[in-house]
């Protein structure tokens, strides 16, 4: 009997220390595989975008751009009437269907550029668009033309 109990407390000594090795080598495994992923795929860009390429704006965070940022592009990608019809103060006009030709020539891609349209889609599908021509500052207005004027900001007619 003596023989196997000192066979048992090896044993689970062994499988003790070989389990503890193991954890050991996988956490560090671990550890160095997450530190050796490039910074760009972890880490938030330095304009606050999203991993999507771009920001979504409250209608307060949007006002603070307009007042703070002159070169600021704010775009209606609504249609041209809906734009004739009101918009946003300062807004330029490139309908959704005219974002991708017409970004070239009139929107810088180091331009800071805010989209908005009727409730937010269609300024999001703007942004996407622009993220995979290279475009690196961009926003979506939250709740779009729709909020703004339900908020009572002013709007040009």
């Amino acid at each position: 009997m003596r023989g196997s109990s000192s066979w048992i407390r090896k044993a689970t000594t062994v499988l003790f220390l070989g389990s503890l090795l193991v954890m050991v080598a996988c956490t560090s495994a671990t550890t160095g595989a997450k530190s050796n992923e490039p910074a760009s795929a972890t880490a938030t860009p330095a304009n606050g975008a999203s991993e999507q390429g771009y920001r979504t704006l409250s209608l307060d965070e949007v006002k603070a751009r307009m007042s703070a940022n002159p070169k600021l592009k704010l775009v209606d990608v609504r249609s041209k009437s809906e734009y004739q019809t009101s918009h946003l103060a300062g807004a330029i006009s490139i309908p959704l269907e005219e974002v991708k030709d017409r970004a070239v020539s009139e929107l810088g891609k180091d331009d800071e550029i805010v989209f908005y349209c009727h409730n937010g889609p269609m300024g999001d599908q703007a942004a996407r668009t622009l993220v995979g021509m290279g475009y690196r500052n961009l926003a979506n207005m939250q709740g779009g033309f729709n909020a703004w004027q339900a908020a009572g900001y002013p709007v040009v007619q």
